[in-house]
């Protein structure tokens, strides 16, 4: 037997123990009763511990604790990577609880109280803040993106009435309304100068202008200015002036007073006339360079052909192409109208509209 401390193979015996001479280790002396020498039994229980743990296993057939441990923190650190990948995707949302393996490896201690340096919780936690941050980031850009398209969203929202109610104002002043300022007092006192007014351009749509309406329209002496004056002698009628009184006969001879209600309280001066007022469809004849109706009447010079008329490509006649009507200013004694303009007569194509309303300085119907 050899002492199992120094190695030393010469052992004293001394009843049921040897004794080494060497470092004085006492044993028990197994070859007096095997099964009973305590000897064989720290021996084989040596004999156990210095054996790997892999052969013990293997031969228990089951995994020891460290086996089982080394396991489970492998496990651990899969799914914390599986983990930190999901975050870092952004397929985690970072505010609601860590995953549950995070959350064990959190709470992992040593026996002496200490976190485990190279704990797969270490994982987690590094890869939180960054994945953190990133989030933020995204999150930050996500809400500013939708503050840009909330504000962009608004401006449209509000720029939409706006631009329709610029169209519909195009629409309603191109084709139902036209807007005038009157710069003069030629139709005092029904309009005074620098009021604005509003006229109708479908009234003559389905109706016939009528004597006494205002109307805008396009001077015949320079069509590129816009005058208001009132309806006075109508088609085939003829107007004559005496002291500023207006008289009108219609084709039959009957002869009327026009209506002055309307006129200023200044007293009407001035003897006009006769003119007669062609009317659609008539024909003029030319005669020593004037132009004259059916009735014989001269209605003005060689100008009015190419103002009023068409030649009809057939007999060569010049006809009337549209009614014409003879038109005043309410102040006759300060008012340039149809008693003095070069072509006499308003044309009806060349009527804008009827003013039917003031909107500056007051808002009034017009009659």
């Amino acid at each position: 037997m050899v002492c199992k401390k120094c190695g030393c193979e010469t052992l004293i015996s001394d009843g049921d123990w040897l004794k080494c001479p060497n470092c004085g280790a006492n044993f028990f002396n197994i070859s007096i009763s095997d099964e009973l020498s305590a000897t064989r039994k720290i021996d084989m229980i040596d004999s156990e511990a210095d054996s790997p743990a892999e052969d013990a296993g293997s031969k228990s057939g089951k995994k020891t604790k460290a086996e089982k441990k080394a396991e489970k923190k492998a496990q651990k650190s899969k799914e914390n990577k599986k983990a930190a990948e999901k975050i870092n995707a952004g397929d985690i949302d970072l505010k609601a609880a860590p995953p549950a393996a995070a959350q064990e490896n959190n709470a992992e201690f040593l026996q002496d109280g200490q976190l485990a340096p190279e704990s797969e919780s270490n994982v987690y936690d590094e890869a939180l803040p960054e994945t953190a941050d990133t989030s933020e980031v995204s999150v930050k850009k996500r809400k500013k993106e939708k503050k840009q398209s909330s504000k962009l969203k608004s401006f449209v929202e509000f720029m939409i009435p706006i631009v329709v109610a610029v169209i519909l104002a195009l629409l309603l002043k191109t084709f139902v309304f036209a807007n005038a300022v009157v710069p003069s007092g030629s139709m005092r006192n029904t309009i005074e100068a620098g009021d604005r007014v509003i006229a109708s351009r479908i009234a003559y749509v389905s109706e016939d202008p009528e004597r006494y309406d205002i109307i805008i329209f396009d001077y015949p002496d320079d069509e590129t200015q816009a005058f208001v004056k009132r309806i006075i002698g109508m088609p085939g009628e003829t107007i004559t002036i005496v002291n500023g009184v207006v008289y009108y006969s219609d084709s039959d001879g009957q002869l009327y007073r026009a209506d002055s209600s309307f006129v200023t309280v200044e007293t009407a001066t001035g003897d006009f006339g006769p003119y007669y007022i062609p009317y659609k469809g008539e024909v003029i004849s030319v005669s020593g360079g004037y132009c004259y109706a059916e009735n014989g009447a001269q209605v003005g010079s060689l100008d009015f052909l190419t103002m009023y008329c068409e030649q009809d490509k057939e007999t060569g006649e010049y006809v009337v192409a549209q009614n014409l009507y003879f038109c005043m200013g309410d102040n006759r004694n300060d008012s340039h109208d149809s008693r003095y303009w070069d072509n006499t007569y308003v044309s009806e194509d060349k009527i804008i509209g009827k003013v039917m309303f003031r909107y500056y300085p007051s808002i009034e119907k017009i009659e």
